[in-house]
């Protein structure tokens, strides 16, 4: 009876990932004495890979008597200040400002030098902080300001408890911080110490909203083509399907509402400030409609 011999595979190497290790090796001779230096570069992207190599070398040099100087350290701990809606605290730290403005119009600044410029004008602040969240009575650090004037029959008692006679604002927003909030309940930020010309600002708005338009003006499609007896498919969206697919894919661009969305945009500079007025001129264009609120984050 013939038996088959059974094939086994090999076994597949794990891959781990080693640090890269360069070596200078390199004579002096002081005093006479010859002395070897090595000079030892480790290179990981993970800092507990970097650090245990880094203790096997020394632990190796110390064993035959070498003399070890370094390793240099390395920062694996990094403290990033950039949040997103941070608070209101001095300019001398490494965080963010935020503050509320309303957009007016576009218009043209012509600089002492003769250059000219188009900006937007923006009313921003002041902005008086109304409430303090902390993590030991909310779970998260925030601060929430309010912006703007509204009619004082038009705010309803619960609200007008919430402010406290710290006025009848039309807006309130939040922000979020990393760490608990330095300004109190009360304090009032305007463009004074906050801002200057040439800063680069991060502004959010809502952008104008379109109604229902076509894929055309939506999406930036061609249309049909102008010949061949097709004189009313200029601005068709042509084939939503094909095949034997019975369904709509998922994300298909068609017509529909447009407008309307949150818009960020990045870099732009503070032309000039008129501090006494709480106004900014802000280079380029800015989303939305005049009078709409903006977020102006100082980067």
């Amino acid at each position: 009876m013939a038996t088959k011999e059974l094939k086994t595979k090999k076994p597949k190497a794990l891959k781990v990932k080693v640090p890269k290790v360069s070596l200078k090796k390199s004579v002096r001779a002081e005093k006479g004495d010859g002395r070897v230096v090595l000079r030892i570069r480790v290179r990981a992207y993970e800092s507990k890979i970097l650090d245990s190599s880094v203790k096997q070398i020394i632990d190796t040099a110390m064993r035959y008597d070498a003399k070890i100087v370094g390793p240099i350290p390395l920062p694996t701990e990094i403290k990033k200040y950039t949040v997103n809606r941070a608070s209101f605290v001095y300019k001398n730290t490494r965080e963010q400002f935020e503050i509320l403005g309303i957009k007016e119009n576009m218009t043209e600044y012509f600089s002492p030098e003769g250059e000219v410029f188009p900006v937007t004008i923006v009313r921003a602040g002041p902005t008086v902080v109304t409430k303090i969240k902390t993590k030991t009575t909310d779970g998260y650090d925030a601060v929430q300001v309010g912006f703007g004037l509204k009619n004082a029959k038009n705010i309803n008692k619960s609200l007008k408890g919430h402010l406290k006679g710290l006025g009848n604002f039309k807006y309130l927003k939040e922000f979020r911080t990393e760490k608990e909030p330095e300004c109190k309940v009360g304090d009032r930020f305007n463009l004074d110490g906050l801002f200057e010309v040439g800063d680069k600002l991060q502004i959010s708005s809502v952008s104008k909203g379109k109604g229902f338009q076509g894929v055309v003006k939506r999406h930036n499609f061609r249309g049909g083509p102008r010949s061949h007896g097709q004189k009313h498919s200029e601005r068709e969206p042509g084939s939503i399907g094909g095949g034997l697919r019975t369904h709509v894919p998922v994300g298909m661009r068609m017509a529909g509402r447009m407008g309307g969305d949150r818009i960020t945009q990045k870099n732009l500079k503070v032309i000039f400030l008129d501090k006494e007025n709480n106004i900014m001129l802000i280079g380029g264009a800015i989303a939305g409609k005049r009078g709409s609120l903006i977020e102006i984050i100082s980067r």
